[in-house]
């Protein structure tokens, strides 16, 4: 889904992104600051910013390609 420069994606397809089997980690980034939520306009549902998930991707490869 986008929305203005976002392309919002619900926290379990962020979980997914990022290889973990449950949404756990994705929520609790949230509560740590790491990731940003979104509300969606007329709905309950919080959203996840697609371009943060990647950065966080590309960040963790690195780490992990230089070990």
């Amino acid at each position: 889904m986008k929305q203005n420069n976002f392309d919002l994606i619900n926290f379990s397809q962020a979980a997914r992104f990022l290889g973990y089997k449950s949404s756990a980690p994705i929520k609790k980034m949230v509560t740590l600051g790491k990731l940003t939520e979104y509300s969606v306009p007329d709905s309950t549902r919080k959203m996840i910013d697609r371009i943060e998930l990647e950065a966080i991707r590309n960040f963790l490869s690195s780490v992990f390609q230089e070990v």
